[in-house]
């Protein structure tokens, strides 16, 4: 669809099973820590080196807006035991 925003991680390999994914609401762009984390869920696995995001993050919060700064977190969970969380941001463009 035309116009539509694609949110996806790029990886070299297959995040562990139980990889959480967590986001926040679309933030000013000039924010630089993202506020109010929420889970949604766990990451899929890989498709050509990319994981879509797009549906739990919109269905979570709706479609960002352009200029608006998304970030997201993902941290493994093996056995119980979190490690410490990778935290991504990008700004959503104009126009592609």
């Amino acid at each position: 669809m035309a116009g539509a925003i694609t949110i996806r991680l790029h990886t070299t390999g297959t995040p562990p099973d139980g990889t959480m994914l967590r986001a926040c609401p679309p933030q000013q762009s000039g924010c630089r820590r993202g506020v109010g984390y929420r889970v949604l869920g766990s990451l899929d696995a890989p498709v050509n080196n990319y994981i879509d995001i797009t549906t739990p993050y919109a269905g979570r919060f709706g479609a960002p807006e352009v200029g608006k700064r998304v970030f997201v977190s993902v941290n493994a969970n093996i056995n119980g035991y979190e490690g410490i969380p990778l935290v991504f941001s990008a700004r959503v463009p104009t126009a592609a």
